[in-house]
């Protein structure tokens, strides 16, 4: 420090901690989702008071939409867009989370793992408890200092990948875990859908499917058409009928007479008739070439494991899912056997003040006050748990007491006691539950 008061750094190790410092939280805070729950913290807050930046709307639509997502997390109700049009301003609408959110999202939030929100006025949960490979359902998509991801949505074929999984078949498994967009196109098998299903990056080609049908033409003639409602990713039927008006006019497809966009509530439809002359074969080798009916999706599977990112395959991924939730599901039932034993401990209180109810209720009569009532309580074998769960109760509630519901409740509870100990004592089990699960 000099004379006055200045600090004399070095400009390039200054620079190199601040902008690591921010390079790291936009990678972790912001646009990389995280690997175990699927989600940006965006998504994970979706509301203006956890999040610092304010409005969240803009994610908020993107969970609604059905042509992005595999598994829709918020029904919207009012203007939320279309494949070619904004959603509306969010003073026009309304939304509400799905039952899939609120079933494989939302669950067990008694022991989620919590941190203090931004302005430290709420909890937030770090991770949510999510009950299926969300990341590899849905995907994502983000850029961040250094890094960028672009997860496609996935299929898991019924749960056949994770079941080879859980049977150490990862060769099979992988199989069974490719790429599928909700959109219904299909997926070609080439170089580039292998490199990413090896090495998690990779560039596949997504194409367009149609149906072939035949239409009027004129009063005595008819036309085929090709009539195609699973479009790729991101493509949208009005692009479409300018890049085949465009490749006409430069007489690079010479098989189309017309194109219509049919499009409407039922779903898409982009229909093209062709000419008199022309063969499927030719004008859908055309139509591939020339259009986005085949196009490319450059795929990055780049997440945040912990507090650092990585780049990871499909199967790597499904893979540490599966043991996060392995240990989630032993935190959730070790969290659930406490709570279990706790209400045993208060059901057995509770039968044996029901042998003894005369004394119970004279000893609590004849007490000063709360404190000297549980003391007497608890000198004549009740714990405190007990000596309290009596106390909580009313007279005319302890009077009434039913002996044979209560050791329904217990026998119950019991059973689920003995269930919780043996799938915490053996991961086979817990195996076969996470598989029930999903």
């Amino acid at each position: 420090m000099t004379k006055d008061n200045t600090v004399e750094v070095n400009v390039v190790d200054e620079m190199k901690e601040a902008y690591g410092a921010y390079a790291m939280a936009v990678i972790i805070g912001r646009a990389i989702p995280d690997l175990y729950d699927g989600l940006k913290p965006v998504t994970r807050r979706v509301m203006g008071k956890l999040h610092p930046q304010g409005g969240c709307y803009g994610t908020l639509v993107g969970m609604t939409q059905p042509w992005t997502n595999n598994a829709i997390l918020i029904n919207g109700h009012g203007n939320f867009g279309s494949p070619t049009d904004n959603a509306a301003a969010e003073r026009y609408t309304e939304c509400k989370l799905t039952d899939y959110s609120w079933e494989t999202l939302l669950a067990d939030t008694d022991v989620w793992q919590t941190r203090p929100s931004y302005d430290g006025s709420f909890k937030e949960p770090i991770q949510l408890n999510v009950k299926v490979p969300q990341l590899l359902l849905n995907g994502a998509e983000g850029i961040a200092v250094g890094f960028a991801t672009r997860i496609p949505t996935h299929n898991l074929r019924g749960a056949k990948a994770l079941r080879f999984l859980v049977e150490k078949k990862p060769k099979d498994a992988a199989k069974h875990l490719l790429p599928d967009f909700p959109t219904g196109c299909e997926v070609v098998k080439d170089d580039g859908l292998l490199d990413y299903m090896r090495t998690g990056q990779g560039s596949f080609r997504m194409r367009a499917t149609y149906i072939e049908s035949e239409i009027d033409w004129g009063k005595r003639s008819k036309r085929v058409c090709l009539t195609f409602s699973s479009l790729p990713l991101h493509v949208n039927t009005e692009q479409l009928g300018d890049q085949v008006k465009n490749a006409v006019e430069k007489g690079q497809i010479t098989t189309v007479a017309d194109v219509r966009d049919e499009t409407d509530l039922s779903g898409v439809r982009f229909v093209v008739v062709l000419k008199a002359n022309a063969t499927v074969s030719q004008a859908t080798a055309e139509l591939y070439r020339y259009t986005s009916l085949d196009t490319r999706f450059s795929a990055n599977n780049t997440v945040i494991d912990g507090t650092k990112p990585v780049q990871l395959a499909p199967l790597e991924i499904l893979s540490r899912w599966l043991r996060w939730r392995d240990e989630t599901i032993v935190r959730i039932f070790l969290s659930e056997l406490e709570t279990r034993r706790g209400r045993l401990e208060i059901i057995q209180g509770l039968m044996a003040a029901l042998d003894m109810i005369d004394d119970v209720i004279d000893t609590i009569r004849s007490s000063k006050d709360k404190s000297d009532a549980r003391t007497k309580l608890m000198a004549r074998d009740f714990t405190e748990s007990q000596a309290n769960a009596i106390l909580d109760m009313r007279l005319s509630q302890l009077t009434k007491l039913d002996d044979k519901t209560l050791r329904a409740e217990g026998k119950e509870v019991q059973t689920r006691i003995r269930e919780l100990i043996r799938l915490n004592s053996n991961k086979s089990l817990r195996m076969e539950y996470i598989m029930e699960e999903v």
